[in-house]
């Protein structure tokens, strides 16, 4: 992992995330509430995800470790509190275990053991999102299954626990890698748009409002793209 300084006399500092790790997938955030943004990075090979403490002066101390499961190998993270109790907790989408995991924040700069939800024998979620997708005030979840070929949306309920997903499918061999979640047709209900690797689309999935979704369109495109902005 390397960061480099904003000055005009950039350096690069680079931290060892460990050692055939394949890190992909990097979020900030100030877990210990010091003034100083801190680092979550993936170690993909071998299943955690890695806290380096910033400590000012563009360092940053390597932290704790907390594991995403045995052969899990966690692919992307995203920071969100996910149970309303204003402390941001770790989003994992694992495509070795098939599927995601979160861990919860504690006090004192610490993360609970991680919770895990299935998507599915051999869907190899890629990567994830949340939003409120029926309206209850809580977050939910979804992954897009590479390995499947669909997503799945699993409903939160607040307090730390989500229910059994369900699948909507994005095409034999469509391969999803990304999607992101916005209210694409403002009706004022969260949609959800996906990438497409091996059939080159994008698919677009509205919700109801309910936690429920439609396909309206399969879009066609160039290039077998792996991420939507």
């Amino acid at each position: 992992l390397s960061e480099y300084s904003s000055t005009p006399s950039a350096r690069q500092n680079s931290y060892l995330v460990g050692h055939g790790s394949l890190p992909t997938a990097v979020a900030v955030y100030d877990f210990n509430n010091d003034g100083y943004l801190d680092i979550a990075v993936n170690n993909f090979f071998n299943s955690y995800i890695l806290i380096l403490n910033g400590i000012g002066n563009d360092n940053f101390v390597r932290g704790k470790t907390y594991s995403t499961g045995d052969n899990s190998v966690p692919n992307a993270l995203f920071l969100v509190d996910l149970n309303n109790d204003q402390r941001i907790d770790i989003l994992v989408a694992n495509i070795g275990s098939n599927c995601l995991g979160i861990l919860f924040a504690q006090d004192h700069d610490t993360f609970a053991n991680i919770i895990t939800y299935s998507s599915g024998t051999s869907s190899a979620p890629w990567f994830a999102g949340f939003g409120d997708f029926n309206n209850d005030t809580y977050l939910d979840i979804v992954s897009a299954n590479t390995g499947i070929g669909s997503i799945t949306i699993f409903l939160g309920y607040g307090n730390d626990s989500f229910t059994d997903f369900i699948t909507y499918s994005t095409g034999i061999g469509s391969a999803p890698v990304s999607l992101v979640v916005e209210d694409a047709n403002n009706d004022y209900q969260l949609d959800i748009l996906v990438a497409n690797q091996y059939s080159n689309l994008v698919t677009v999935f509205l919700g109801y409002g309910n936690g429920s979704f439609y396909m309206i369109t399969n879009s066609s495109n160039n290039a077998a793209d792996e991420c939507i902005m």
